[in-house]
């Protein structure tokens, strides 16, 4: 994978949510699935409702496209099977029209599809997992990553959490820490990553989307 977004080590994200960047560096990181047939079809640049997301593993929460400004921007994906997500995105360059597109799912059993003939790897003591998707062709930069909060109906069980990227290897894809955590609330009912002064890049929506998961022991 390389760094770029949200690594929310990318963050994507989404935005920090989406959320790329490299790993341990205290940014987030964004993953690069390779172009291939099953991985990637034209995604049109400012899609004003680019859901749910057309290219890669499918989600089955809710998807929301967020529309950036040079200011930022904010997105919320509503309650799903216990899980609500809002993101705050910081100021970046991206070209007027562009949006972040995110989708959450839990993986049990609402992430299906393949991609290089593989099903979607799960992420060790994984409570939620995020796509996100640039729908522009050109790249962008974040000047901070976003700043992520999860809502729990029920305690999340665990101390803090881990945001955590997908990325390619030689034999598949494997998840891998970003340097990103995020701390638990005493009620164990939320948990929340906070922004960081730290450049990240999206790719461009032709690399495909990138993967995000919120990992809490």
């Amino acid at each position: 994978m390389t760094s770029s977004l949200i690594r929310s080590g990318a963050a994507a994200v989404v935005a920090a949510l989406a959320f790329a960047a490299c790993a341990g560096n205290g940014a987030v990181p964004s993953s690069s699935l390779p172009n291939t047939a099953d991985t990637l079809r034209t995604v049109a640049p400012a899609a004003a409702n680019p859901c749910p997301i057309p290219v890669g593993w499918k989600f089955a929460g809710p998807c929301n496209p967020v529309k950036l400004t040079t200011a930022g921007g904010s997105g919320k994906l509503p309650a799903y099977k216990g899980f609500a997500l809002t993101s705050t995105l910081g100021s970046n360059n991206s070209k007027p029209g562009t949006y972040l597109v995110f989708q959450d799912a839990t993986g049990k059993g609402d992430i299906t599809g393949t991609v290089e003939g593989l099903k979607f790897p799960k992420d060790k003591n994984a409570i939620l997992y995020l796509a996100a998707l640039n729908t522009s062709k050109k790249s962008f930069t974040f000047n901070v990553t976003p700043a992520i909060k999860i809502t729990s109906k029920t305690a999340i069980k665990g101390k803090g959490c881990s945001l955590d990227q997908l990325g390619a290897t030689k034999t598949g894809f494997a998840w891998a820490p970003s340097g990103i955590t995020g701390t638990v609330a005493t009620n164990g009912k939320s948990v929340s990553f906070p922004s960081l002064p730290v450049h990240q890049t999206v790719p461009a929506g032709t690399s495909g989307p990138f993967y995000l998961a919120f990992s809490c022991k």
